[in-house]
C-alpha cells in the first residue's frame, strides 16, 4: 500500500513549529503556518510514521493533542506558548 506522502518542504516547516515550541499541536502548526488545520494534518501522519516526532501529552487548555521531536524531551516544558 502506497502512503499519501506530504511535501517536503510543508513536513520540513510542521518539524520546524515542533521544534521553536517545544511541543506543538496540529492546530498550532497550522495557525503558524497560515494554512488549515487539514493541510497539515498529512505532514503531522508522515512525521509519526516516520518517527520523527512523538505524542507528548494533551494541552492542559485546549485538550489538543502536542507532538514533540523524538530524542527532545528536554526542550520546552511540553506546553507550547500562546499568542497574546
Amino acid at each position: 500500500m502506497e502512503r499519501d506522502l506530504a511535501p517536503v518542504p510543508l513536513l520540513g516547516r510542521t518539524l520546524a513549529v515542533i521544534r521553536e515550541f517545544g511541543a506543538a499541536s496540529g492546530e498550532l502548526v497550522a495557525w503558524e503556518l497560515f494554512l488549515d488545520p487539514e493541510e497539515v494534518k498529512p505532514a503531522v501522519r508522515q512525521a509519526l510514521a516516520d518517527g520523527l516526532i512523538e505524542a507528548a501529552g494533551l494541552d492542559i487548555q485546549t485538550g489538543e493533542q502536542l507532538y514533540r521531536l523524538v530524542g527532545d524531551r528536554a526542550a520546552g516544558s511540553g506546553a507550547p506558548r500562546r499568542r497574546a
